[in-house]
Parts: C-alpha cells; structure tokens; sequence
C-alpha cells in the first residue's frame, strides 16, 4: 500500500485527470465500486476516494455508500430563457471577449446567448464572423464592413443554432484567429453538452482555432449533469465573472490546458 501511495503521488495533474474522466466512465457504465475502481486503476481506495469527491464537488457523479453514480441529466433551459439568466454577467464577459478580437480577424461564434452578447460588442468592425447562431447572424448581417458567414447545417430550435455534420464539415474549411466558444457546463475535464453534436462541433471549434476561449458565466463552473463530453486538451482561456470561488478556479486548474480570466461584471 505504501508503494502504491508514492507512485501516485508521483502523478502529474494531467494523469490525475486523464485518470479521474476514465473513472467517470466507468461509472457511467455502472461500475461505481471504490474496491472494483481501486483494482481497475491500480491505486489505492483512498485515492478512488479522492477522485471521488472531485468529480462529486464538478457536479459530475453522486456520492453514495461505497462508491458513486452519476447524475440524472439536467433539463436544458429554453433559449429565451437563458437570454435573460445572468444578463449583466453575460454583457461583462462579451465586452471582456470582444477585446480579443483585432480589426481583420477571422473569429468563430458558437451558438448561445452569451457568444450573442459578443456578437453585438463586434458590430461594424472590420472582422470575418464565422457562426452557427441565428441570434449572432441578425445582430451582424447588416453590419458592414463586418462580414458574417453561417455555417449551415440542421437547426436546433433548442439553442437557435446550427448542428450536425454539415456545419463540422464546413468548419474545416476555416483557419480562424480566435473562437468563442459556450458551454452549458465547464469542468477541468471539458465543455459539457447535452447532445453529441454539440459536443462533437465545439471539439472542431477548438481544433482549428489558433487562440480558443470558453466564455461562460460563474454558474456554469464546475457544475454539470449533461452526459456529452468535449475534453479541453490544448490550451484555452475561460473568461467568467467575479462570482467564480477560488476553490472552482483551483479545480479548473487542474487541468495544465485551461487559464482563467475573471471580469467583474
């Protein structure tokens, strides 16, 4: 036991992620035991335990006697709704996002009411806008010398955006400066999406970006029940609001990927 406690000790923060997003798929399928965790993974049930309450305090899994399970997926919200959720927050973090975004850029706008609000702080500025959003394609189509492309595919009435194969084909034809992209829910293991297509296009956003940030109010750290994955493994700024704790700043920053910026709103 004792060599088993110093060789993970020895482990990078990046192992102890890698190792904690197997063991939330583990659980995922059932396989919740810390006795059956601790053999699988080859460390110690303290260790198990640990990994445990990490991923209970992100929102992932739930704690229960001798293991865990995972959370019930959350509803998500109408669009209409979350437009008017966090309002102040969200136009801090637009203007903080817009300051990124130099005259002749070409930028990526994910869906969402918060990439919206960046959407109306870049209006008239000489920029390529490439989006899946409606609401950022009606805030820029008549805003010269912006230019705005959408990158089509199936529309999602849920989040007034554009999903599916068509739009992550099409996104491969882009070399942009910077994206923006949201998320529903941030951990240090990802963005979290309640469909796989949401997922899968935000994965291609951060690929072919040269700069990526995930722009997200404070009530989206740390927290998430969605099941869908898009795993943060090259370097990205989340930008939040001054509601973030210390303790959620630290948990994302266990991730070697991820910095973080925090606006006052």
């Amino acid at each position: 036991m004792r060599a088993q406690q110093s060789r993970v000790g020895r482990n990078s923060a990046s192992e102890v992620l890698a190792r904690q997003m197997a063991i939330l798929e583990e659980i995922r399928k059932g396989n919740g035991g810390i006795e059956l965790l601790s053999e699988q993974f080859e460390v110690s049930p303290a260790t198990i335990r640990r990994d445990l309450e990490q991923l209970a305090r992100s929102g992932q899994i739930t704690r229960t006697y001798g293991g865990a399970v995972v959370q019930p997926a959350a509803e998500e919200p109408p669009f209409r709704e979350r437009e008017h959720i966090n309002r102040p927050q969200k136009m801090a973090l637009a203007r903080a996002a817009a300051e990124r975004v130099a005259e002749g850029d070409l930028i990526i706008l994910d869906g969402g009411s918060t990439t919206g609000h960046i959407a109306t702080q870049l209006r008239g500025m000489p920029i390529v806008a490439v989006t899946i959003g409606l609401n950022a394609l009606l805030t820029l189509y008549d805003a010269l010398p912006t230019e705005v492309i959408v990158l089509g595919g199936s529309f999602r009435e849920q989040t007034k955006s554009m999903l599916g194969p068509i739009a992550v084909e099409n996104l491969r034809r882009f070399s942009p400066d910077r994206v923006f992209v949201s998320a529903a829910g941030v951990t240090a293991g990802g963005l979290h999406s309640p469909t796989l297509q949401q997922a899968q296009l935000k994965a291609e956003m951060l690929r072919v970006s040269r700069e990526s940030f995930v722009v997200v109010d404070a009530t989206k750290i740390n927290v998430s029940a969605l099941p869908y994955l898009t795993p943060l493994d090259s370097p990205v700024t989340i930008i939040t609001d001054d509601r973030v704790t210390q303790e959620q700043v630290d948990a994302l920053r266990t991730n070697p990927c991820i910095e973080v910026q925090i606006v006052s709103a």
